[in-house]
């Protein structure tokens, strides 16, 4: 069975009535950072919250990988920050667990945000971030992000909980990332998950298969062809899909349409699901979507490219 898609295409001190945006990180019962000893400690115990959050790990200190330095108070003059060798697992279950973070007051989603008691409005002239690499499981990844002139505001909520605040975009500021990872690596980590999924079930996985072509730029956009096969079973029922998909990446805006896409598969019961669902796929592929989603308000992606260079591909990312 076949299914086919479309082959076209802020003042410094706010009344305690406001409350701590969404966009910003809570850092710890602190008072805001007046020395540099106090913002390197801020700046660690905000990487630390973040660590722990998503379950990475750095194999050495972070109060090693940091360098934080002051301008006039309450500016700041430049962030560095090291992350190589940091292991981050991707969550297969998004489902949050009965006491975790996600059950904390105010960082539930949906959940209500604490109330402001003061906010310091500061700038950081340059925040540097580097991973050479990191680990997206057993991914090797290359990251390298470099912004300017960033609004990191001070926030106090009216518990004495400190917050950082980069969600007030000021002018002049420009960012700019490239990330950098090798398909046959990403092919190895996708095989590791899908083998430990299958285990998990009960199941067996004998091949998980990919590869992707990504076409130069061209009037503002670049196609991206995926193709793929899974082939497995679960006891005597065995399942093979394979599936071919062809975007646009719109590069001024990240925005991805898909333009050609179909799945195939030999067994009835895959073949079943696929009918019950081929409008509700139909609907999703024929709807772009945003690879960088979630900025915050007045932040723009600029430009977004993809390049290849035999196996490994780069992406390269603009924000305005």
């Amino acid at each position: 069975m076949t299914i086919d898609g479309p082959k076209n295409e802020i003042p410094k001190n706010e009344a305690p009535s406001s409350t701590v945006s969404s966009e910003a990180l809570r850092i710890g019962v602190r008072p805001i950072p007046t020395t540099e000893p106090d913002l390197n400690d801020a700046v660690v115990a905000l990487i630390d919250a973040q660590l722990a959050e998503s379950d990475a790990r750095l194999p050495a200190p972070t109060r090693e990988r940091v360098r934080a330095t002051v301008a006039a108070h309450p500016d700041i003059a430049e962030i560095v920050v090291d992350v190589s060798d940091a292991v981050i697992p991707i969550a297969l279950d998004e489902a949050p667990q009965p006491g975790s973070a996600e059950d904390e007051p105010g960082d539930a989603a949906g959940a209500p945000r604490p109330e402001i008691a003061a906010r310091v409005e500061a700038v950081a002239g340059r925040v540097r971030l580097t991973g050479k690499p990191i680990h997206l499981e057993s991914l090797p990844v290359t990251v390298a992000v470099d912004a300017k002139n960033l609004a990191v505001d001070w926030v106090e909520d009216v518990d004495g909980v400190l917050w950082f605040d980069a969600g007030r975009k000021r002018p002049g500021f420009q960012a700019d990332g490239e990330l950098q990872f090798d398909i046959d690596d990403a092919r190895a980590m996708f095989r590791a998950m899908a083998d430990a999924m299958a285990k998990e079930a009960q199941g067996r996985v004998k091949e998980v298969d990919f590869d992707v072509d990504i076409e130069r730029p061209m009037g503002g956009e670049q196609l991206v062809t995926l193709t793929g096969t899974l082939d497995g079973g679960c006891k005597f029922i065995g399942l093979r899909v394979s599936a071919h998909v062809v975007a646009a990446l719109h590069n001024a805006s990240a925005k991805v349409t898909v333009r050609d896409f179909s799945l195939k598969t030999s067994n009835p019961f895959a073949k079943l699901a696929l009918f019950v669902f081929r409008k509700r796929i139909r609907e999703w592929a024929s709807t772009p979507f945003d690879l960088i989603p979630d900025l915050p308000e007045d932040y723009r992606v600029d430009a977004l490219e993809l390049r290849t260079r035999g196996r490994a591909v780069t992406a390269t990312l603009r924000i305005r």
